[in-house]
């Protein structure tokens, strides 16, 4: 027992009781009772005993049980003394002599009673035990839900970053921010945004995390306030992660996780969706968010460098119109990008630049960190202020000015070197040549260098430690991977001077380019030292997967398939990004063409592509993908046009299927790759076909919304309505997905609107489901009948009310004739949305429908109703 007693205090009263009872044997019979007493106090100081054998009281249950014990003790102990007083022990004999003339039956009723309280108060004790015992487990139940819940959402919560972007900020640096005005009042009055432009390099990522370290400190023990932030990052500009859908799953998991409580609204979510493996849309989402924001006082988010956002409209309008009737406080950061900058426009604003004494301190620090510079104490002032005089408020500046000093040995290379440094427009590259001719000139461990960058600069997303370590240690020509050629991450950052560095994104160790500016830089020199950089890295890879480890096909359980990837780290980024690298090559690689023809290769590559552990995992899920894909898969999946050629050429048949009986020429019409739909329906491929996947090469195509992909095949007679297995049109897919643009297209090319599925789901029926007013509107310009039923009687305007999609409501009952209800079914579930959307305040009507369809200007209205 891990509380204040020792086994031996139960131990000692449990064998008191035993000794009372035999000693009642032989006693007058009015004794029984008190015996049958002492039975009972026996076996519940058993059970007390084995349930606290695993069980950490606190200190008022020690405190209870205390009292408890001691009663026991003193009770059994006044028992021993009536014993005694009426029995003798006989000698020779463990049996007594009861005196029973003089038995006094209260004192014995007494005692009974005493007996039967200690009894009923550890019987109570352990109850109130296994009562909390079971709250405890009911508790981390519903925690453990809470944290599935959470991860569901979002694997990341920034906070990694934070956590290293504090540790870069200096001591008392950002004090010329967090005590301005402008930042005080953004803290105190709700419902306030403060926009942060700066110069490249400017440090707006510092000052962003020393605003969240000041909330982080202000609100640490008041969970009514929600803290949530987002660092954007230009190396996953076009990644799912930085896409609206995800950054706004971010923001509820933090803002839960700051005010340490969890919703309704947002654990129906999860459980809607966790069962059938689905994603929530931008409208759950955007309704999720907002009923975590009605949760608490006041809600703070701070997103930092909008501008590496590949379209950072979209999370503005949704943290725009949060702010309408909420307490919702954003601050923003960027560069002066004139298109961001506008959507601020009326807005306070604060710019962000380098203070000289934030710089100063910066490299006050540094200087004592660098051994050659260290040495030196005399030249730190001139060092100081020769760097801050030429970095004109950019930060990363005075970094790289720093590093350049790292190979002037002598007082004079320094003060040589300090003359160097110039500012201006150009100051950026002319910092980076600078570095790379120190780079150049170590011919040593040049090669290695360039490669480094090579692999940073052009990886289609951040590689890790270990992917970047493989990605060097590649050997053309090898069919095995040798891990003695594997070089230290520490050595391989070394040689780069300062250009590249180790951040941890999540659970993983990440590399990036020091800045934007550098990645922006070598786009465009790269090739000045390394010609064809692309094509090395995508050689590097085929070589990687084309290895002999992998001529065993797929794996044949998630077990197996997650030991090849942590002994192949680089094997996923290698699957899924080969053909991107040597998509652009005029000529097919002998290397790349002997990997295609090996199936047993090319089967391994397709698990790795499609295979995803997700949010919440389930088993089989490397199973539960395409598998068997051949060679002339993965140049359709890839669009790789002149290598579908070759591998015709080489005895392909055009209609080889893989697990999920989808063709090369279904997996080029579901990506969009012109070249290669256009190479196979030359070739003669059937058009219409279509694999267990139920869709048509024309439905991939637009629910993908590949216009090109489209007319080509309208081009070469595909029927527009051709129908999936469920009866659904190219239309009909398009209308769902929101293509617009495709939608528009289909009709000009003759395409029914009012064309059925196999549930009597009309195209209408399809944008009114997915909130799409504006795809709604083309469709009843083409006199699409907005009362047509499912099968289920349901009509467009029930599903648009059943789901408060408030703009489509609109435009449906501006049709005339609409039909309000056709069915009592269809009625009820009308009329409880339709109260649903009457409730909403007026300025939700107004901002959701002026977001939702610009194109019409009146205001909802409750009488519209």
């Amino acid at each position: 027992m891990s509380f204040g007693f020792g086994v031996g205090d139960f131990i000692a009263i449990i064998n008191q009781a035993s000794k009372l009872r035999k000693a009642f044997v032989g006693a007058p019979s009015q004794c029984k009772e008190l015996s049958d007493e002492l039975r009972s106090l026996q076996s519940v100081i058993h059970d007390v005993d084995v349930d606290l054998s695993t069980t950490e009281l606190n200190s008022y249950q020690r405190d209870d049980l205390t009292v408890i014990t001691k009663s026991c003790r003193d009770t059994l102990t006044d028992i021993e003394n009536v014993v005694n007083k009426y029995s003798a022990k006989e000698s020779h004999s463990i049996g007594r002599i009861w005196r029973r003339a003089t038995w006094d039956s209260d004192e014995l009723r007494h005692l009974r009673d005493r007996v039967c309280v200690n009894v009923g108060n550890l019987n109570a004790f352990n109850g109130k035990l296994a009562r909390v015992q079971i709250s405890d487990v009911l508790m981390n139940m519903s925690n453990e839900q809470d944290q599935m819940c959470l991860d569901w959402l979002s694997s990341t919560d920034h906070a990694a970053q934070q956590g290293e972007y504090n540790s870069l900020r200096q001591p008392g640096s950002g004090q010329w921010f967090l005590g301005s005005q402008l930042f005080h009042e953004w803290i105190r009055l709700p419902q306030q945004t403060l926009f942060c432009p700066g110069i490249p390099g400017a440090g707006k990522t510092i000052i962003v995390s020393a605003v969240i370290d000041e909330l982080n400190n202000m609100y640490r023990d008041n969970p009514e306030v929600g803290i949530a932030y987002i660092y954007c990052d230009f190396q996953y500009i076009y990644h799912e992660r930085q896409k609206v859908n995800f950054l706004l799953a971010c923001i509820i998991r933090q803002l839960l996780q700051s005010m340490q409580k969890m919703t309704p609204g947002v654990l129906k979510m999860f459980n809607n969706h966790k069962s059938k493996g689905t994603r929530p849309s931008t409208k759950e989402l955007s309704e999720a968010l907002l009923s975590v924001i009605k949760a608490a006082q006041q809600v703070f988010i701070i997103i930092d460098a909008l501008d590496e956002l590949n379209d950072s409209n979209k999370i503005l309008d949704e943290v725009f119109g949060l702010q309408a009737g909420e307490k919702v406080s954003l601050l923003a950061t960027a560069r002066f990008i004139p298109e961001i900058v506008a959507r601020f426009q009326g807005m306070p604003l604060l710019e962000i630049q380098a203070s000289r004494d934030d710089v100063t301190n910066y490299l006050r620090t540094s200087l004592e960190a660098m051994p050659h510079l260290s040495r030196k104490p005399g030249l730190h002032p001139e060092i100081i202020k020769g760097i801050c005089d030429a970095v004109d408020g950019m930060f990363l500046l005075a970094r790289l000015y720093l590093n350049s000093l790292s190979g002037k040995l002598s007082p004079k290379a320094i003060r040589t070197e300090l003359r160097k440094l110039t500012s201006g427009s150009q100051t950026y590259d002319d910092a980076y040549d600078n570095t790379m001719q120190r780079i150049i000139d170590q011919k040593s461990v040049q090669a290695m260098a360039l490669h480094v960058l090579a692999w940073v600069t052009c990886a289609k997303r951040p590689l890790t430690a270990a992917e970047l370590q493989h990605g060097l240690a590649i050997e053309l020509g090898e069919s095995h991977f040798d891990e003695d050629n594997i070089s230290d991450i520490e050595d391989l950052i070394s040689i780069c001077a300062g250009l590249i560095t180790i951040t941890v994104d999540g659970t993983r160790n990440v590399i990036r380019l020091v800045h934007y500016t550098a990645q922006e830089y070598f786009e465009q020199k790269l090739v000045c030292w390394l010609p064809e950089p692309q094509k090395a890295i995508g050689t590097a890879c085929i070589t990687y997967i084309s290895y002999e480890a992998f001529g065993t096909g797929s794996c044949l359980s998630d077990a197996e398939f997650e030991e090849r990837l942590e002994k192949y780290p680089l094997y996923t980024y290698a699957s899924r990004n080969w053909g991107y690298h040597v998509h652009d090559e005029p000529v097919v690689d002998p290397l790349l063409l002997v990997f295609l023809l090996d199936q047993s290769k090319t089967d391994a590559c397709g698990q790795a592509v499609f295979a995803q552990k997700g949010y919440v995992s389930h088993g089989d899920y490397s199973l539960d993908v395409p598998l068997g894909m051949t060679g002339l898969h993965l140049a359709a999946y890839f669009g790789l046009a002149e290598t579908a050629k070759t591998l015709l050429e080489r005895g392909y048949i055009l209609s080889v299927t893989d697990s999920l009986d989808k063709t090369p020429f279904e997996w080029a019409a579901t990506r969009g790759h012109d070249k290669v739909v256009k190479l196979l329906l030359d070739r003669g491929i059937d058009a219409n076909q279509r694999g267990l996947g139920c869709r048509s090469p024309i439905a991939l195509a637009a629910s993908g919304g590949w216009i090109s992909t489209i007319k080509l095949l309208l081009a070469h007679g595909v029927w527009v309505d051709s129908c999936c297995k469920h009866d659904r049109t190219a239309i009909s897919w398009a209308a769902s997905e929101g293509h617009r643009d495709v939608v528009q297209l289909l009709l000009e090319m003759g395409a029914a609107p009012d064309s059925k599925d196999e549930e009597y789901r009309t195209p209408l029926w399809w944008a009114v489901a997915l909130d799409r007013p504006e795809i709604v509107v083309d469709l009843l310009q083409r006199d699409c009948d907005p009362n047509s039923i499912d099968i289920y009687g349901r009509t467009a305007l029930c599903e648009a009310a059943e789901n408060g999609h408030v703009a489509v409501v609109e435009i449906l009952l501006k049709q005339a004739p609409i039909q309000i209800s056709k069915t009592k079914m269809e009625e009820q579930l009308f009329l409880s949305p339709c109260n649903m959307v009457m409730a909403r305040p007026p300025e939700y009507f107004e901002s959701t429908h002026q977001k939702q369809c610009g194109s019409v200007k009146e205001q909802p209205t409750q009488a519209l109703f």
